[in-house]
């Protein structure tokens, strides 16, 4: 989703971002294997909430109702759709986001971390893990084999975290990949910040014509 359905690499940092924070410390610490998920997504809840106690999940709607959506998404998952394709979004970043995405487009499932809230749509302090950032791969398997899917399995991503998912995909497109392992670690890479030209190289795998 981050960097692919949107423009914007990380639906987390763009919180850190309206509220001046940021969670390199975090994010650094997160990949070095010093801290889980758990506690990574823990740390940014807690930076927010110390300079906005007040931020609430209508807040956080409102931040992303202006994130910018990359160009030609409605499109593309409108033709997959009419072409039979199933389509899911597996993300690390905010499911508020992923979710109002599936509802833009094609209603299609999403499975994405998020804000644990209380009744009151305040943080609790605490989030809620669906995907793991270093193992989004296992979160891809499992979606597939409780579908049971027989089809080949496409996948689409910008950084590290998504080469778990290329290494078990029939075809894995780098889409404005965000460092030259991405590239090296997919089948296709496309630069342009257009998802047309996704949605062609899929098809010419699937052996249709997209006009």
């Amino acid at each position: 989703m981050d960097g692919v359905l949107v423009l914007q690499r990380s639906s987390w940092r763009i919180i850190h971002r309206e509220l001046g924070t940021d969670n390199e410390d975090s994010f650094t610490a997160y990949m070095k294997g010093e801290i889980d998920d758990r506690e990574f997504m823990r740390r940014d809840i807690g930076k927010w909430l110390s300079v906005n106690p007040g931020l609430d999940r209508s807040w956080m709607m409102n931040v992303y109702a202006g994130v910018e959506r990359t160009p030609g998404l409605k499109e593309v998952f409108s033709e997959l759709r009419r072409s039979g394709i199933d389509i899911v979004i597996i993300s690390g970043g905010m499911d508020l986001l992923a979710n109002e995405l599936s509802r833009e487009t094609v209603a299609c499932p999403s499975l994405a971390n998020g804000v644990e809230f209380d009744e009151r749509g305040r943080p609790t302090g605490e989030g809620i893990l669906r995907v793991p950032l270093r193992d989004k791969g296992s979160v891809l398997r499992d979606h597939v084999e409780r579908g049971g899917y027989d089809g080949p399995v496409i996948t689409v991503g910008d950084s590290i975290v998504d080469l778990t998912m290329f290494d078990i995909s029939d075809l894995s497109i780098a889409f404005r990949p965000e460092a030259p392992s991405v590239s090296s670690g997919a089948d296709i890479s496309i630069r342009e910040p257009d998802l047309r030209p996704v949605l062609n190289v899929i098809f010419s795998f699937l052996g249709k014509d997209f006009q």
